[in-house]
């Protein structure tokens, strides 16, 4: 981790800073921002309190998640046989110790398989990619269904693409995206999805 990354990057020491000072209980002065163009920014309460002077926010409260792809240390902790990272691990993969110190949790995922992702489609669930399609087509009043074949070649070209869950959103998406624009307004009652 260097401070001579680019400006704005998680793993530069100044941005490291900047989220440390948040996970410490901070008490911060929303008034002391300032606009683009240097102008005070219109001083709208969002205090409980509508009589209070001050226009702060705890993060006292706060519940951070962290999360990130540490390729290298996980090469690193495969080759070693060892499952779970160290926080000397985490510093050496580009952390400053301040911040893994405040980290009292740290829990190693797993990449998801590609019957990981079939479940995730084939889940009646609104966060499933599946059911937002068959949603938005059935707004159309058409009725929309995937066979097993389709969510297995969907599961397997998100699967490709190593984005973990959000791949599928895109395989999905680029695989109906004409036929939501084309097929809606029309007669069409139903569409059947095979691979």
């Amino acid at each position: 981790c260097s401070s001579t990354g680019t400006a704005g990057e998680v793993n530069t020491r100044d941005v490291q800073a900047g989220l440390l000072k948040l996970v410490e209980d901070a008490e911060i002065d929303l008034d002391e921002r300032r606009t683009s163009s240097g102008r005070e920014p219109s001083k709208k309460r969002i205090t409980a309190d509508p009589d209070s002077t001050f226009n702060t926010f705890s993060t006292k409260r706060v519940l951070f998640v962290f999360c990130g792809a540490f390729t290298k240390l996980l090469a690193d902790l495969e080759r070693r046989g060892d499952f779970t990272a160290s926080p000397d691990d985490l510093v050496a993969a580009g952390l400053i110790r301040e911040l893994v110190g405040r980290l009292a949790v740290r829990v190693r995922l797993d990449a998801l398989s590609v019957a990981d992702l079939e479940d995730i489609l084939a889940a009646d669930s609104y966060v499933s990619p599946l059911r937002q399609a068959r949603d938005e087509f059935a707004a159309y009043g058409i009725d929309f269904r995937a066979d097993a074949s389709a969510i297995a070649a969907w599961a397997e070209a998100a699967h490709a693409q190593k984005t973990g869950a959000r791949g599928l959103a895109t395989v999905v998406e680029d695989t109906l995206r004409a036929f939501k624009y084309e097929l809606a307004g029309t007669d069409l009652g139903e569409v059947r999805l095979d691979a």
